[in-house]
């Protein structure tokens, strides 16, 4: 992406600096939970659902997942809470 100002894009500002952030997330996000899971052997899921039984959600609870990235962290918890309950994820 090149910059109004011949500087590297990650110290551009203001618009110019979301431009370039909303363009590098379209770029990672569509293979970004491939490759997680297979730089740490699958494991994520794994600590996921540990951390599910970690926090004790039951049928109908709510939870929210602060910076979700992809969401993937998003199914499990809602598995946890079951149709009555409500997850929301916030990136």
């Amino acid at each position: 992406m090149a910059t109004k100002t011949d500087e590297a894009p990650w110290l551009s500002q203001g618009e110019e600096k979301r431009a370039f952030v909303r363009e590098m997330f379209a770029d990672v996000a569509p293979s970004y939970d491939r490759i997680n899971s297979v730089m740490c052997l699958r494991l994520h899921h794994k600590w996921r659902r540990m951390a599910v039984d970690a926090i004790q959600l039951n049928q109908g609870d709510a939870a929210l997942d602060v910076c979700c990235g992809t969401g993937d962290f998003l199914a499990p918890l809602t598995r946890a809470v079951g149709k009555t309950g409500r997850i929301v994820g916030l990136d």
